[in-house]
């Protein structure tokens, strides 16, 4: 990415889960209400169940042909919006476990507008900023990472798609809508093996 796509991350031992919870716990007050799609990993319900936060689920697209959970589209994200403008934050899956990736930027902007956070479990898009992304993005059939496209807390699980220990994983923090001390706070209650936390501009 540019050297400014994400301003700390934080490196981890104990994978993405690690991640979502500090980032969970970081970016909503306890009771807070929270849009989540409905196809997030477990570990959001239990950052939910930890912070007594109150739910709403967006639900991804189908593709039907392929029997499987599609994108979460910015309209839908709205809507949520609409129903409960005090959501405090919008955490999603992109890319989902198959490989399909949600509009983030679009996504972004939808819930910066009305003053919340994006979190974006990216354990399975490690590798997406190094594509070589030419003039023509199509060119390397490859999407940005949500570092760049807006997101204010991106997870991913290095181990999955990079050559890294198993449970090596980033969590960046890309704005400063959420508080880089709480982050860590965060990271030192959720994590056992936290014993240090690393904090280094990006310059991928």
């Amino acid at each position: 990415y540019s050297s400014a796509a994400s301003d700390v991350y934080k490196r981890q031992v104990n994978g993405s889960t690690c991640g979502i919870l500090a980032a969970i716990y970081a970016a909503c007050p306890q009771g807070a209400t929270v849009a989540v799609a409905r196809n997030t990993h477990k570990s959001v319900a239990h950052a939910i169940m930890l912070r007594g936060l109150k739910p709403t689920y967006i639900y991804p697209q189908n593709v039907d042909n392929l029997c499987i959970s599609g994108q979460i589209i910015p309209k839908d994200v709205e809507k949520a919006y609409e129903q409960y403008p005090e959501i405090a934050a919008v955490i999603l899956t992109s890319p989902t476990y198959e490989g399909i990736v949600s509009n983030i930027r679009q996504i972004a902007d939808v819930v910066h507008v009305h003053g919340g956070v994006l979190i974006v479990d990216e354990a399975h898009g490690a590798h997406l900023p190094y594509a070589n992304h030419g003039a023509n993005q199509e060119e390397t059939y490859l999407p940005y990472s949500a570092v760049r496209e807006g997101a204010d807390i991106v997870i991913q699980s290095l181990h999955k798609t990079l050559p890294c220990l198993t449970q090596s994983a980033a969590l960046h923090i890309c704005s400063d809508r959420v508080s880089v001390k709480k982050i860590e706070r965060a990271l030192h209650t959720v994590s056992y093996t936290h014993l240090r936390a690393h904090e280094t501009k990006a310059n991928l």
